[in-house]
């Protein structure tokens, strides 16, 4: 099965969070890239959320 590229953009509060833990383990995804922005989260947070996924 192909795979299917996708960039996250997102706030990265705790719902999109699991969206992407969900997404790197899938076999049906491949994730090119995360852009993290700040929404009803502080910027900080999201940032914080972001780094705590790549590292």
């Amino acid at each position: 099965m192909m795979r299917k590229n996708v960039l996250f953009f997102s706030d990265f509060g705790i719902d999109d969070f699991v969206a992407v833990i969900f997404a790197f383990f899938s076999e049906e995804i491949n994730i090119v890239g995360i852009v993290a922005d700040y929404g009803n989260v502080s910027r900080d947070d999201a940032v914080e959320m972001q780094l705590t996924f790549v590292n």
